[in-house]
This record gives structure tokens, sequence and C-alpha cells, in this order.
């Protein structure tokens, strides 16, 4: 220790002992929750408060503004240190050094700029410095100090964090009628009376806060000497660093500071200073480290409510993607599910194949899809499910299957059987009857159960009709008779009478002028470029519609400046 450093532990440990002696040392002065702000010194150039020795030393400077800095610091911000005033040295430590890199012939390295480029390099020793800092009220240009409480969120309670301190910290806390506070090493716990013993609710929490920091010298924690019985020097020297703790944290949190409980020890506290005055350097040392413990007991709070938070965000986000997935499938064919299952997005598609994942986002996926025929959506999931090899794939179709036989027949499950079948009609209905009895056939599990459902069908006919009424009735009636005969529904000849009945009475109107001239031009411009024969097959295998109409030449001459 060199003589300026000596010089320095003495003059602080003596300013500290003759406060004690004053009962005005800075952890011996009450704070009541709610009064003026900044009880530590701080430098506002950095942002970065003083901590251990440099903060109690500051502190007993007497000053009421606590922004402290050094003479450079207060230029760079357009201040100025006022001529004569006299700075209060500090004490730093040192472990690391910027150097300017090198190459190998010792030349300095240059960036694409043509500056020196440094790197960091830790010392095998830490060094210890000093440094001369002055108070706001010895500089000029500085504004108003802004008090702690203005920069806040409203929403902010001392007494909300003080308590979620206490709760995440796991610490076994007793409570009694007995007026006593204090943390028993042996088992462990904090004993604090109970809490209406207390005048206000900050006092409660300054001195649970206080036992607190007792509690983190256990050895599983800080590993403080803990083993000293009440009255001796080493119980006064655990409180001392407790004290101080409680002092910082009192601060921190805004929940005040009461030393009274603790004037017994002042006597013990003058007498391990005076014999060693580096006792308060360790001291207030192993105060910021029980204030450090005690605030990562709240970062790692936050810190878990912030992943929680995340993980829950995620969760809504993938329930999203395959709500709007399932949505987008719960009326397609079974083959179109599969592919379009097949073809999402990795991401997507790797919830979709994960059934522990699936599973977990079964609620919110049906929340989002509530209102929405849950038949439809529990039958498209069983086939994403196979499609995929999910292991709960069957699990998953006996729902479906069981879903579906349980399902009412109700107003809306009418209106949403009604809307299922009149999509697909509306999609086959200019499509070849071939095509149409292989699309009935391959129809969705929801919608092949009703499309072969005649008595289902035969309910649901005037709504699909409604549903459809912008279109050709013939058109339809016809494509509900393929749908009939491709499904073997006891119904089909009736159907097939239907379409044939539709099409003899349809009427000779524009409108369905409109219509045939677009059938016939559809099939003439599918067919445009092909060979004859080819031509020739198409027309054998096109839909009764096409067919009638094509063979008619009063009715083509008619329609055929429509169709060019």
């Amino acid at each position: 220790m060199n003589e300026l450093t000596k010089s320095f532990v003495d003059k602080v440990a003596e300013r500290i002992v003759g406060l004690l002696k004053e009962g005005t040392a800075p952890w011996q002065k009450p704070w009541q929750a709610g009064e003026a702000d900044g009880l530590l010194p701080t430098n506002p150039v950095t942002g970065n408060r003083y901590k251990g020795i440099n903060a109690l030393h500051l502190m007993c400077q007497d000053r009421e503004d606590q922004r402290w800095m050094t003479y450079k610091q207060a230029e760079s911000i357009g201040a100025q240190v006022r001529q004569g005033e006299k700075g209060t040295p500090i004490q730093y430590w040192k472990f690391s050094e910027e150097h300017t890199k090198t190459d190998q012939n010792d030349q300095p390295v240059l960036d694409a700029d043509g500056k020196q480029v440094k790197h960091t390099v830790r010392l095998e020793r830490p060094a210890l410095y000093m440094a001369t800092v002055f108070n706001a009220a010895q500089i000029d240009g500085l504004p108003p100090a802004q008090r702690r409480s203005d920069q806040q969120n409203p929403a902010w309670s001392p007494i909300e964090r003080a308590e979620g301190i206490l709760q995440a910290s796991g610490a076994t806390v007793r409570h009694s009628n007995q007026d006593q506070a204090f943390y028993r090493a042996q088992t462990d716990t904090i004993h604090l009376p109970e809490k209406g013993q207390f005048a206000q609710p900050d006092q409660y929490y300054a001195v649970a806060l206080h036992e607190l920091g007792h509690w983190t010298g256990h050895e599983s924690r800080l590993g403080r000497d803990m083993n000293h019985p009440f009255g001796s020097e080493g119980y006064a020297r655990e409180e001392l660093r407790a004290e101080i703790a409680s002092m910082i944290l009192g601060d921190e949190l805004g929940v005040g500071h009461d030393p009274k409980q603790h004037a017994a020890y002042v006597g013990a506290w003058i007498k391990a200073i005076e014999d060693d005055p580096l006792e308060i350097f360790r001291a207030a040392a192993d105060a910021e480290k029980i204030q450090e413990y005690v605030l990562g007991i709240e970062q790692k709070q936050q810190h878990e409510h912030q992943q929680e938070h995340q993980q829950g965000q995620a969760l809504d986000d993938e329930a999203q993607q395959v709500a709007d997935f399932l949505a987008a499938n719960k009326n397609l064919l079974p083959g179109k599910v599969a592919q379009n299952a097949l073809d999402a997005p990795p991401p997507l598609r790797a919830i979709l194949a994960d059934a522990a994942k699936m599973k977990a986002l079964d609620p919110k996926v049906d929340a989002l899809l509530q209102g929405m025929n849950q038949t439809y959506i529990d039958e498209t999931k069983a086939v994403v499910a196979a499609t995929l090899g999910r292991a709960d794939t069957k699990e998953l179709s006996e729902a479906a299957q069981m879903a579906r036989s349980q399902m009412p027949a109700g107003a809306k499950h009418d209106l949403d059987d009604a809307e299922l079948v009149a999509d697909f009609i509306a999609r086959n209905l200019n499509l070849t009857s071939d095509k149409v009895a292989d699309n009935a056939l391959q129809a969705p599990p929801a919608l092949k159960a009703i499309l072969s459902d005649n008595e289902r069908m035969a309910a649901l006919d005037g709504q699909v009709n409604t549903l459809l009424q912008n279109l050709n009735q013939a058109y339809i009636d016809e494509t509900q008779s393929v749908i009939a005969s491709a499904l073997n529904r006891p119904d089909a000849q009736e159907r097939q009478d239907r379409a044939r009945q539709s099409w003899a009475m349809r009427p000779e109107l524009p409108g369905n002028d409109s219509d045939d001239a677009q059938l016939i031009a559809d099939f003439i411009s599918a067919n445009v470029n092909l060979y004859p024969d080819k031509v020739a097959a198409n027309m054998m295998e096109s839909s009764n519609a096409v067919k009638a109409l094509m063979q008619d030449d009063r009715r083509i001459d008619a329609l055929w400046g429509q169709v060019t």
C-alpha cells in the first residue's frame, strides 16, 4: 500500500469514525419512503452509481446533490468546475488496459480508415488508482437534478417490488407477535414481527430486507462467517455489512431505511474500524455483494417472467399459424390438405409434425377457430397427422369420427354443411361427369359423409340452392345427380329424373344464353389445339349439359356470337 493510498484509507476511516460518534454516518441517518430521491452518489455522465467505499466516502461529504464527476467529465457535457473548488478523492481498481494491436514486426495494425486497432488486455494483477471528483454544487452549467421518481413508471410500487424479491428469494420467513427481527443461521430462517405490528408497510419491508441481507451470508450463498454469538465483535461486523446493504437497498427500492434498532452496535463498529481502518472498506465491499445478490434475485425473476412472456407469445404465434392453416384447408380434399401440409413453410411444417406441440397448442387453436364447425377442424387435423406420420394419427382419426357421429342437426350445422356442399358443387359445375364422380369419391371425410347421406342432402337442398342462386339450376341439378350416382345413394334415380326435368324446363333466357355460351367457349378453348380424335373423345366424356348443347345446331347458331 503506497503512502497516497494509505493516507486515503486512514482519512476515510477517521471521517467515518467521527460521524459514527456523532450518530451521522451515512447508514445511521433514517430515511423514510417517499423522501428526497437520490440518497446514493451517482455519476450523471456515465449513469452509474458510485459503489463500495467510494459511495460511503462521498456521502460523508454532506452534500445535498449527490451528482459527482471528474473535471474532464464536467467539460464533456458543457459544464465547468468553478475556479478554486477542491475535489474529493476516490479510488478505483483497474482490471484491464486498452493496448494498440501490433503486427509481427511490432508495427501498429490499422483499420480500413487508417486508425490504429485497439484491443483489451487483462492485467495479471489488478491495479489500484486514485481519481478526483467534484460535486454538482461545485460545477456551473449543469441542469437541475432530475428526481428519480420523475423517471419511473407511475405504476411502479416499491412495496410490490420488495415483496416480489422476498417471495422470489425462497427464504423461509416466520412471523410472530414478538417485537423482534433476526436471522437464525443454524436453521437458515428469517424471523419477523407480524406485518400489522409496523406503522407503515415500507417499515416492514425495510426490516425484512435487512434480515434478507443476513440471509445472503449463508454458506450456500455468499458464504460469510456467520458463526458468532450475539454481542460479539464478529456479530457486530456482520451487522455493519447488513446495515450498509440495507441503506443501499432502501434507496434502490424506495422503502426507506431505519437504523435505530442497530444503534447498540455503534461502539463495536467504531472499535473495529479504529483497530483496522480497512474493515470499513471490506464492510462496504461486502454490502455491495449483498445488494447485488438480492437484486440478482429480482433480475432472475424478471428474466424468467420475460422468458415466460416470450414463450407465451411464441405459442400464440404458433397457434395462429396452425389455426390459419386449418381454416384454409378445412373444406379441401384430403389429397390437397396432405399436399399443403407437405408444402407448408418449414417452421409451420415442424409444428404440424410435432404431436406434443400440437396437443399443447390445441386449446389456443380451438379458441381461435371458435365459430367454425369443430368436426371439420378435427377431420382436417387427422389428415395432417396422417400425412406427416404423427404418432397420434389414430387418436385424432377416432376423435374426428366420434365428433362426426355426435354432431347434432341444428341451424348452425345446417348452414356449415350447406356451405360445404355448395362450395363443392360450384367447383364441379362445369366438369365432366367422370371428374365430378372422382372428386366426390375423394372428398374430405366431413364433406363425403354429407354427400353420401341422401336424407341429409335432401334436408340441405333449400339452403344449397339459395347459396347457388346466381348459377344455372339445370347445371346444379345435373351435378347433384352425378354425385348421388357416384356415391350409390338411394336417391340417385330421383336426382337423375330431377336433372332431366330441370334441363327440359329450362327457359330460353338471356341469362341462360350467357351460361351456355360460356360452357361452349370453355370447351372449345380447352380443346382448340388438340387432335380431332382427342376432341371427339373429350366430347364423349363431357357433361350432359355440354353434349346437349353441342348436338343442338339451332342452339349453337343462336349462341355463336356470344361464344366468339
